[in-house]
């Protein structure tokens, strides 16, 4: 798999294949059916394997500044992700004298709180189980051109979901970074989960990372890997919130009967959505039933309101029109977020004129006036985006126009 250890949301073959890069040459692949050419090189793993020509690691650094950018902009993250002990501070009565002994609002609701990031789906923290480790890669050619292009991987499974389903490199314990992605598709029958994906993404790592890389051969299996590890990725709901007591002058609450110094009261709950889209959530006293698979509800530890919260959940956007919204981007910030990383860019991406040309297209700074007897350029724009964030390139105004009708408002607390 074509990766880099910088996590991104839009995988970079999704990237490179929005830009309309040769698959097999972006993964550094090739074969007699698709042959290195003049001006179709293929790609390395890092900027100091090719002197003219950027690499993966760089790419995925400036998509990953173009998410955070939009992120930022937006106020939701663009594929559902998880977020880690988040802190907030729970609303207090105005006057300061005042205690709300009962944790309920005025109209006699459970407190709320508003997360960090919008597009709230659920509490829990993310979780990874190994259904199959070292599963057998079977290289197969569906199309019948002569060359093994299909990559399959069946496993036993318990699993039912086949979104959770996820493919790693093996021996590499799950992590992120060498996740296969993304699956041309998953498929679970009779508690057999069939896996398919991409000969080229599965080229052995030592290949990418030498010192004096040349082209893969794509014709040869010795090239490949023959074993992956398949693995459950999934949201565990069972750590969503902890409340926090700051301790008053000789005891920790109105129920406490001793309290440790410079620490704090603690009581694990859980989240209830009050509105999905702006990430607004009340929160509750509450104990795991690992039985159930269910919360069960519980009364405050500390006779009074919680201080602060620490919040684990999974929030971002979904496209519930592709197959695994959780993991497959909407296609219009696929392209935004492909056209603006291109200004994070500090060399050419490499290619024939065609790639050369709309690349440029894309970084072509549009708040200018040139002129000379050759040619000239002139650009009028909006008022409204002369002010945008982003940049003046045309992937960034892209991207500001579809964030400005897709940005949240944020609540007012009063």
């Amino acid at each position: 798999m074509p990766r880099a250890t910088t996590r991104t949301l839009l995988p970079i073959d999704r990237w490179a294949a929005i830009l309309g890069i040769n698959p097999l040459h972006w993964a550094q692949v090739t074969s007699d059916f698709m042959p290195q050419t003049s001006c179709a090189k293929v790609y390395k793993q890092f900027d100091w394997q090719e002197s003219d020509a950027i690499g993966r690691e760089a790419i995925a650094q400036a998509i990953d500044e173009a998410e955070r950018m939009i992120a930022r902009e937006v106020g939701y993250t663009l594929l559902p992700t998880w977020q880690i002990d988040e802190r907030v501070n729970t609303v207090q009565p105005a006057m300061l004298d005042l205690i709300n002994t009962g944790g309920r609002d005025v109209q006699g609701f459970r407190q709320s709180v508003q997360t960090r990031w919008g597009q709230y789906i659920s509490g829990g923290i993310e979780a990874k189980t190994l259904i199959d480790a070292d599963a057998a890669v079977v290289y197969t050619d569906q199309d019948g051109d002569g060359y093994f292009e299909t990559a399959t991987v069946t496993v036993a499974t318990t699993v039912t979901e086949p979104c959770e389903i996820a493919v790693y490199f093996p021996a590499e314990s799950g992590a992120d970074e060498w996740e296969v992605r993304p699956l041309r598709s998953v498929t679970i029958t009779g508690g057999v989960a069939t896996i398919v994906m991409y000969r080229q993404q599965l080229v052995l790592p030592e290949l990418w990372e030498a010192f004096n890389p040349t082209a893969v051969d794509g014709d040869d299996n010795a090239n490949f890997l023959t074993e992956v590890d398949v693995y459950r990725h999934w949201n565990d709901p069972q750590q969503q919130v902890q409340l926090l007591w700051s301790p008053l002058d000789g005891y920790c609450g109105c129920g406490g009967d001793s309290c440790t110094d410079c620490t704090l009261s603690t009581q694990y709950g859980c989240l209830t959505a009050k509105s999905y889209r702006l990430g607004i959530v009340t929160y509750h006293p509450a104990t795991w039933d690992a039985d159930d698979d269910e919360f069960v509800s519980a009364s405050y530890a500390e006779s009074r309101n919680p201080d602060r919260l620490r919040l684990w959940y999974y929030a971002g956007l979904q496209d519930t029109k592709r197959t695994c919204p959780t993991l497959q981007m909407d296609p219009s910030w696929e392209r935004a977020v492909t056209y603006l990383s291109l200004m994070f860019l500090d060399r050419e991406v490499c290619g024939c004129s065609n790639l050369q040309s709309l690349t440029q297209h894309w970084r072509e700074e549009l708040n200018y006036d040139s002129s000379s007897q050759a040619a000239s350029a002139r650009y009028q724009l909006a008022e409204r985006v002369l002010g945008n964030p982003f940049g003046m390139t045309r992937g960034a105004i892209l991207a500001w126009n579809l964030a400005r009708e897709t940005k949240l408002g944020r609540s007012v607390k009063l």
